[in-house]
């Protein structure tokens, strides 16, 4: 349990040092310029007026000098003041002296202070650029990998899919079944991979590989309106081999930067793992006299059916997805044709561009992915969440409910914003 909160911890530092390395770099940047120019415009000043202070001690010493060798008769001893006066001027003149001395002192001060600035500058940009070289080479990494896909190698990727393909009776749309595939997976292996290439190329998704029959099957024994049957979409099986690729690709890049208290398509995790942290939660939570805790199970209606293309396009782009595969996955939500199969009766076909169908490979790592921004901000409050099903755990404490309840609030809001409706007629046995 400690590691797993050591790893919300490592999570939240992550996302602060992302947001904030590009701003504050170019914070201290711009306050460090105009420090110096501040600088350089007061030094500038005391130049000038040391050059001022200059000439008038060079003054001073000229009329002392006059004064000593003029032809006028020297009165020291008949006049004690002249002699006073001539004092005055010889320790004005070395007061003058030590100012213009302190000033040179304090003009080599700011010099250095301004070679020490002009470094530190250098070290800033210096790790601004080392920052930006670090996000270029993840960047051709992901492209690199990309091109890998595109090689030769995608031809044994598409064999070993199309191998392990589960030998189903029900083919999709295109009349590909799944037993034809593995039986022809070495002759297919290279047409398959030329048309995966050209269509990563292109950033859009074949339309008779996005054709799907949707079958209706109940979830309750007796049927009392629409809302008891689950759509279940057969979509092609050969795009299914492809969904496997970017499936893999997607998990790899996404993996570190889900929240840890998601559960679903991480390492080593599964939904006991969900279970356990949050009995963890709570029984330690309930070790303190006067504590309790509000757990709410969160349900959506037709979850996978409510996701906006677009939005999740944005989504993936923050977590370093890149732009042709956000491309590539916006093809593949939008303009998808769809007919309804009910024994043998078949209805008109109809183009949605908004879900993730159910059957899909990819539907269930988008649905996280497309969830993925939305976590509790209060320490006292826990979101535990496995693909589509979350839960919120309250911490209470001396009876104080406020932090949970804002956080259902803004729950409620984010899913409105989201187009996400929370099933609150759903009973929970």
């Amino acid at each position: 349990m400690s590691k797993d909160v050591k790893d919300m911890a490592d999570h939240e530092k992550l996302l602060e040092r992302r947001m904030r390395l590009r701003e504050t770099h170019q914070k201290l940047i711009e306050n460090e310029l105009m420090k110096m120019e501040r600088e350089l415009q007061e030094e500038q000043e005391d130049f000038n007026q040391a050059k001022t202070s200059q000439h008038h001690s060079d003054w001073l010493k000229r009329a002392h000098h006059h004064k000593r060798h003029s032809d006028w008769p020297r009165q020291d001893e008949a006049f004690g003041g002249l002699a006073r006066v001539r004092a005055v001027v010889f320790w004005t003149a070395q007061v003058f002296r030590s100012l213009i001395g302190g000033v040179e002192g304090e003009m080599s001060y700011l010099r250095r202070e301004r070679r020490i600035l002009v470094l530190q500058i250098e070290a800033l940009r210096r790790e601004n650029q080392q920052a930006y070289a670090d996000l270029e080479n993840q960047s051709r990494q992901h492209q690199q990998e990309i091109n890998n896909i595109r090689e030769e190698s995608l031809q044994t990727r598409c064999a070993r899919s199309s191998e392990r393909t589960k030998e189903e009776r029900h083919q999709g749309p295109d009349g590909v079944t799944p037993a034809c595939l593995k039986a022809c997976a070495d002759q297919l292996a290279p047409i398959l991979s030329q048309i995966f290439n050209r269509s990563l190329e292109l950033c859009e998704v074949p339309s008779c590989f996005k054709r799907t029959t949707i079958i209706p099957v109940s979830k309750k024994p007796k049927i009392t309106g629409l809302n008891d049957y689950r759509p279940v979409a057969l979509t092609s099986v050969v795009m299914k081999s492809f969904e496997k690729l970017v499936l893999a690709y997607l998990k790899n890049i996404t993996g570190p930067l889900l929240g840890p208290l998601q559960f679903a398509y991480r390492a080593n995790r599964s939904v006991d793992d969900a279970v356990n942290m949050g009995l963890h939660f709570i029984l330690q939570h309930l070790d303190k006299t006067g504590n309790y805790v509000k757990i709410l199970f969160v349900d959506f209606n037709s979850a996978f059916n409510t996701i906006i293309p677009t939005l999740l396009q944005s989504k993936l782009a923050q977590l370093c997805v890149p732009s042709s595969i956000c491309q590539w996955i916006t093809s593949f939500l939008r303009d998808r044709q769809q007919l309804v199969r009910m024994g043998k009766l078949t209805s008109n076909s109809r183009t949605t561009s908004t879900g993730a169908p159910q059957g899909c490979v990819l539907s269930p790592l988008l649905f996280s992915l497309y969830t993925s921004d939305h976590a509790s901000k209060d320490p006292s409050v826990k979101l535990l969440k496995f693909v589509d099903d979350t839960t919120v755990i309250g911490l209470i404490k001396d009876g104080d409910e406020s932090a949970y309840r804002q956080e259902v609030k803004e729950l409620a809001v984010w899913c409105s914003y989201n187009n996400l409706e929370l099933n609150i007629l759903k009973k929970w046995r």
